[in-house]
């Protein structure tokens, strides 16, 4: 736009306004984002390599971690029922639910503070750390006998070493599809639903057959495979900037939009779990069978 002014001495002078565009926070904050990651292939989103033989075989090895993960969570509903009637029975069923609970808070908690490892170039160390404690962890649980011992085992140690790579699991997808982002994202999704689906099944089927020492024993093999799985074939394609000053971003706490997603998502999760761990338990003291119950959740 011009504006033409003409002062007392009849001379013209001429004023050339710019058009300032508005942008939104939103749209600040995704720039923001974005101008913190750096391809290392010097590619931009438009290459990202949607339907790649690799790119599949990254997504197979998240699956495999959302498998023994959070498909191995899903099991404490029968652990919780196996407690109570065993090994544990002498305590409240809200006592021993402390375990299941410790280990959903530990799953969430640590993303916080091991997110930020994604973006300082210490993924693969990461991932190989909480992997193997994982894996020992669960083993260990076979010897436990004390109440204090699950909840060191079971609780603390499998929810804090699941919660240290589960968002950067995530962000490791959006760093190898773009348009098949959705379906990727589904299907990681997918591998979580199986291992919550069959791993219960295991446990409860091998309880009553082989005891309960020897079930963590094959339950925690199966993890330990999905993990080398899981181990061999993640890649990071990424790094972010950040990674040269090692510094930590808080700039997503600046955004309204992120903090109201995030106040949800805990809501919705204090009373998820809830229902889930006494599932199981409840449905055997209205007097449904142990062999059936566990299916309820």
């Amino acid at each position: 736009m011009t504006l033409a002014l003409r002062p007392s001495s009849g001379s013209t002078l001429t004023l050339n306004a710019t058009k300032i565009p508005y942008v939104t926070e939103t749209e600040k904050f995704n720039k923001s984002q974005d101008s913190n990651l750096i391809i290392n292939d010097s590619t931009g989103d438009d290459d990202l390599p949607d339907g790649e033989f690799r790119a599949w075989v990254v997504l197979f090895g998240t699956m495999c971690i959302a498998f023994t993960t959070s498909g191995y969570m899903s099991t404490w509903g029968v652990f919780q029922a196996h407690y109570e009637q065993s090994v544990l029975k002498e305590l409240s069923p809200s006592t021993i639910a402390w375990i299941g609970s410790i280990q959903q808070s530990c799953l969430y908690i640590p993303t916080l503070i091991f997110a930020q490892f994604l973006d300082i170039k210490y993924f693969h160390t990461m991932l190989a750390t909480a992997s193997l404690v994982f894996i020992v962890a669960t083993f260990l649980i076979a010897q436990c006998n004390a109440y204090w011992q699950f909840l060191l085992l079971q609780g603390i140690l499998t929810g804090i070493t699941a919660g240290v790579f589960t968002a950067p699991i995530t962000t490791i997808l959006s760093q190898w599809f773009l348009r098949r982002r959705g379906l990727a994202l589904g299907l990681y999704a997918a591998g979580s639903s199986m291992g919550g689906t069959i791993l219960p099944i295991i446990a409860r089927a091998l309880i009553p057959l082989i005891g309960f020492p020897w079930t963590i024993r094959v339950v925690a093999s199966i993890i330990m495979l999905g993990m080398i799985l899981g181990n061999s074939t993640i890649e990071q394609r990424t790094v972010s900037a950040a990674s040269k000053g090692h510094s930590l971003d808080l700039s997503p706490m600046k955004s309204g939009i992120f903090i109201l997603y995030c106040s949800a998502s805990f809501f919705i999760y204090l009373g998820y779990y809830t229902f889930t761990t006494y599932l199981a338990s409840s449905a055997i003291s209205v007097g449904v069978s142990t062999s059936f119950s566990f299916y309820l959740v």
